[in-house]
């Protein structure tokens, strides 16, 4: 039967298509429960897929530079990989855990000598009692802190009952992303075709050209920020021990984690170790501090620009921008994320602006 012979015939999938969505709106925990389930089983291959994307380089490397073949490369990239994650759990996680414990058990003996720093404080000016203001407030914001940390940790300790449904997201993540690797060349053909079967050559010309300027700008920001990240870490490990900083090698975490979100990254890595250095020996803090803002100096002037350079091409404004929206919209991973989105975002804009004004000064010579 012929669309013609029946009006509005045509509609009907948008009808149907109405319905549902008006269906699922009503019914919001089932809407809600469903993508969880989805989400859930679909996380696998995102997280194999990120694994891939970011071992990719690592693997081109070995490739280029030693003349090997792509299955042996996997092989030692992956090996690498694993052992890197053994280690993690066998040494470096449960040190920071026992940190965040002890850190957790200290907080009184910090607030104590916060509180006699304050008393001190109080004898010079008798007729403001600075000390006792300090003390109540010190003592709201500990017991805050501490079941902040007990938090983590019991949801860190929680986390061992589903250990095994963990290793198994871990372990399929793994294989995926042995497999998108391993078939990537495959992978990428397939998708080429499948463009061009089913769109115009134009917009299949198009998407792939924004899909590699997408690839261009997410692999070089996010890669070099690992690996800068993880050197200032080491790096940071170093000094903060050598300066006897207690629980220096949660710092150097912390340091390397908040180094990811460029700018005010930094500073507000500086924060705890500085913190942490006061409480434990006021003297210590100043040279945290000095040490602190030498690294910084030395990633911004050096280390960024040598693995980095100039490859994002986003002003300090715009990637203060960035980092606001990023936290708006996905919170932390939104402020990770944010440079190269935007970073691409604008390269992509440039590049239309580029071909309207070309197109409209073909048609209108000057």
């Amino acid at each position: 039967m012929k669309f013609n012979k029946i009006p509005y015939f045509r509609y009907l999938p948008v009808i149907i298509i109405t319905l549902f969505l008006v269906r699922i709106i009503n019914q919001t925990n089932f809407a809600f429960s469903s993508i969880n389930v989805i989400i859930q089983i679909i996380s696998p291959i995102f997280y194999g897929f990120a694994i891939a994307y970011i071992l990719n380089p690592a693997m081109n490397f070995l490739i280029k530079r030693f003349s090997i073949k792509a299955q042996l490369s996997i092989f030692i990239v992956y090996f690498s990989f694993i052992m890197l994650i053994v280690l993690s759990i066998g040494f470096i996680i449960p040190v920071v855990i026992r940190s965040i414990s002890d850190l957790t058990q200290q907080i009184p003996n910090y607030i104590n000598n916060i509180s006699n720093l304050a008393t001190q404080f109080s004898d010079v000016f008798n007729n403001f009692d600075f000390s006792k203001i300090l003390t109540d407030n010190l003592s709201i914001l500990g017991n805050e802190l501490r079941n902040y940390f007990t938090s983590i940790l019991s949801s860190g300790f929680s986390a061992v009952a589903v250990t095994a449904q963990a290793f198994f997201t871990v372990s399929l993540s793994i294989l995926l992303s042995i497999y998108f690797l391993s078939s990537k060349n495959q992978i990428k053909s397939f998708m080429i075709k499948l463009l061009y079967a089913f769109l115009k050559k134009e917009t299949a010309d198009t998407i792939i050209e924004y899909a590699s300027d997408m690839h261009l700008v997410f692999s070089q920001y996010i890669n070099g920020k690992l690996l800068e990240s993880l050197i200032l870490s080491v790096i940071a490990s170093l000094g903060l021990t050598i300066i006897r900083v207690p629980y220096a090698l949660l710092m150097a975490v912390v340091v390397g984690i908040t180094n990811l979100i460029p700018y005010i990254g930094p500073f507000i890595g500086m924060v705890t170790p500085v913190v942490i250095a006061f409480f434990n020996r006021p003297l210590s803090a100043i040279f945290v501090i000095i040490f602190l803002l030498v690294l910084q100096q030395f990633e911004s002037l050096w280390l960024g620009p040598k693995i980095l350079g100039n490859k994002v091409g986003l002003s300090p404004a715009s990637v203060i921008i960035a980092i606001i929206v990023g936290n708006s919209l996905l919170g932390i991973p939104g402020m990770l994320i944010s440079i190269p989105v935007f970073a691409f975002i604008k390269v992509s804009l440039n590049k239309y602006i580029q071909r309207r004004y070309d197109s409209k000064n073909k048609r209108f010579p000057s």
